[in-house]
């Protein structure tokens, strides 16, 4: 399953550990979208959600980096992941960093931060501590 299209039509029932994402998926404009909030199920314990997940069971919905760094460090033995992130998202979020109000330093942070994006180092930056935390496991 590469696409929200074809998690819908599995029949697959989208996990989480809250209710933050149901509610993302209930107010989507895509009726796939909408469909998979309303059969959402909350599980407290990743535990239970990871097992679902490799069983077949499940699709689990979380930001992008959590889910890549679990993968690697607890669910990959010798080089091969038990668990992929799928290509298609159904929203994008950034992390950003808060100043305050009119601050003078917001446009030297917009400078530095769009260079660093350009360049690949957040993302470069992320996969090194993914890496770290792999092999210190």
């Amino acid at each position: 399953m590469e696409t929200i299209q074809e998690v819908h039509d599995s029949g697959n029932v989208v996990v989480g550990v809250d209710n933050f994402y149901q509610g993302m998926l209930i107010s989507s404009p895509d009726p796939n979208l909408q469909a998979m909030g309303v059969k959402y199920e909350i599980y407290p314990d990743s535990n239970e959600i990871f097992r679902r997940v490799q069983t077949g069971s499940a699709v689990y919905i979380g930001n992008e980096g959590y889910l890549e760094f679990i993968i690697v460090t607890k669910f990959t033995e010798r080089g091969q992941p038990k668990m992929r992130v799928m290509k298609e998202c159904f929203a994008s979020h950034s992390i950003s960093m808060a100043l305050q109000t009119h601050s003078p330093l917001k446009r030297n942070f917009d400078k530095v931060i769009s260079r660093m994006l350009s360049a690949g180092l957040i993302r470069r930056y992320f996969l090194n501590s993914i890496n770290l935390a792999a092999s210190t496991k």
